[in-house]
């Protein structure tokens, strides 16, 4: 079965995750081959690796140890050889400059069902983010088992992938999904983009519906909301998804002479050990406003990386803080701005900000909200130098901060535990609704789940068996 964790909507209090379980599907062959054929940075990247390799039916590991590993065509440094990858050390690794595949020729056949990756040590750019895994019986005719494109592999080293489902039907894929802007104003339209294969249908909810596997759409976003557009291939009975959000605002100008950017989230919080940007422009309509100056307090910056560098004009240039604080901005007398852009940094995307709010002041001591998102990830790019589209400000559609947000989130379909960890606050209550249709909440998984304060982690784990779909809420009683 396949898990998406999807984010719907957040409003107030009130955090949706959706689960669609797909069966795996047990192959038996003597041989299996790993063909990368995408790396996370294609163009710079000078070769693939990966730490480790493992083949498993059920929950049961595949012994890999009778198992001949090759690398045909490969090219690999002395002590970095295609063993490596089997070897059960993370700390070690395959790396071929070819970017070959990995064959595994077991004594007699096996048969698997699901399997997971893990990075390496260094080098996010090299990690494989598409696939194929293909099985034979004599070595030379192949048989597709699985394909992946896009796939979410993690940023951080030397780390596992969640464990990856066998589907019945291998060919079926989403090679992308996305909008060619992501904060509107209200009544404005904005574009959905998509490619799909081998899928015996398409469809986008809430809009258009039913859908070509390639093509795009210019939608309506609901005025003053957040909205999700989700998009379900299926084929033979099996789906796959993928997800955009969308914001649509009033809009409207703020006239101060502070304004702070505090970041909420990085792309990869776990594994950065800095947040980063190279610009951060402000714009009143389509003029730029120039800023006097920035600082970034309490920030811990190298010599060569600090606050200055976000207003340089200078994409090569950049600002990074160890601390992962956030930056003021002084335009030096008080300003009008409706819009902003954030430009990606040089390097190392686990460091970019995928949620923040903005705060404007008039002394640089009491702060008045004037952007709020944290509601959802913005779809920074993982381009590097790249900045976002130029965003307008909410004026009144601005959301006020929650009291809580979802941490993480899982579910364990071998034991069928339900884990949540958000953060929330004392003395207040809060408990776990699901619905099959986003319309009836009446079924509580668990309630009477006291708060805590700030960042303060509140950890549940519940029992709970899926069906076809389930969504589950968090909120305040």
């Amino acid at each position: 079965m396949k898990l998406h964790f999807q984010v719907l909507r957040i409003l107030s209090v009130v955090v949706w995750i959706a689960v669609h379980p797909i069966s795996a599907a047990e192959k038996t062959h003597a041989w299996f081959r790993f063909t990368p054929l995408e790396l996370r940075d294609d163009v710079n990247a000078d070769s693939v690796q990966l730490s480790e390799i493992e083949l498993r039916l059920g929950n049961d590991v595949i012994d890999l140890s009778s198992a001949t590993f090759t690398n045909p065509g490969g090219d690999s440094p002395t002590g970095e050889e295609v063993e490596n990858i089997a070897d059960l050390d993370t700390g070690s690794k395959w790396l071929d400059f070819n970017r070959g595949p990995v064959v595994i020729q077991f004594p007699a056949a096996v048969t698997i069902d699901r399997y997971r990756l893990a990075t390496a040590n260094d080098s996010s750019e090299r990690d494989p983010i598409q696939w194929t895994l293909e099985g034979s019986d004599d070595g030379d005719a192949w048989v597709l088992l699985d394909q992946r494109a896009a796939y979410p592999i993690p940023i951080a080293r030397e780390t596992y992938t969640g464990v990856i489902m066998i589907a019945a039907t291998p060919d079926l894929a989403i090679q992308s999904f996305t909008s060619s802007e992501t904060v509107v104003l209200n009544g404005a339209t904005t574009s959905l983009m998509w490619e799909v294969v081998n899928s015996d249908g398409v469809e986008i909810q809430p809009a258009p519906g039913a859908v070509a596997e390639t093509g795009n759409s210019v939608v309506t976003p609901p005025s003053d909301a957040d909205t999700a557009y989700t998009l379900t291939a299926s084929r033979d009975g099996d789906e796959l998804s993928a997800q955009v959000t969308l914001r649509a605002v009033q809009g409207g100008s703020v006239s101060f002479r502070y304004v702070r950017f505090t970041p909420v989230e990085l792309r990869d919080n776990a594994t950065a050990d800095s947040i980063q940007l190279s610009e951060f422009a402000f714009f009143d309509g389509n003029t730029p406003v120039a800023v006097s100056s920035v600082s970034n307090p309490g920030g811990d910056n190298p010599s060569f990386e600090m606050p200055a560098n976000v207003i340089d004009g200078n994409t090569g240039s950049k600002w990074l803080d160890f601390n992962k604080g956030g930056l003021v901005f002084d335009f030096g007398a008080t300003t009008t701005i409706n819009r902003y852009q954030l430009t990606t940094a040089n390097d190392e995307e686990a460091r970019d900000p995928l949620r923040w709010m903005l705060e404007g002041s008039a002394d640089g001591v009491t702060w008045t909200l004037i952007e709020n998102m944290t509601t959802f990830d913005f779809p920074t790019s993982i381009e590097r130098e790249t900045p976002t589209q130029i965003i307008p400000l909410p004026g009144a559609s601005l959301q006020p901060l929650g009291p809580f947000r979802v941490l993480s989130s899982g579910f364990d379909f071998d034991t069928g535990r339900l884990t949540l960890d958000f953060t929330s606050r004392e003395n207040h209550s809060y408990r776990v609704t699901t619905s099959p249709d986003l319309s009836d909440w009446s079924t509580v998984i668990v309630s009477g789940i006291a708060g805590t304060n700030g960042e303060d982690h509140t950890l549940i784990e519940v029992d709970f068996t899926p069906g076809t779909k389930a969504f589950f809420r968090v909120e305040e009683e």
